[in-house]
């Protein structure tokens, strides 16, 4: 129903870069809703044609929600 993801920081790496994003969803099925949030490291690895590819992906999952 409603999914909203910002980055709030990034580090520079020799391959690539390290981007720290938040999320935060809310979310309905018949008789049932809820929301979940969390952050997300993920790591994009700069490949050898230059290109970045996503190469790791860690979420936390905050808990006490749904």
């Amino acid at each position: 129903d409603s999914i909203s993801i910002s980055t709030y920081d990034y580090t520079k790496v020799a391959n690539g870069f390290i981007k720290y994003t938040k999320f935060y969803v809310e979310w309905t099925v018949p008789d049932f809703s809820g929301k979940t949030e969390g952050t997300n490291t993920i790591f994009w690895r700069r490949e050898e044609d230059c290109s970045l590819k996503k190469h790791r992906l860690i979420g936390f999952h905050l808990p006490g929600t749904n």
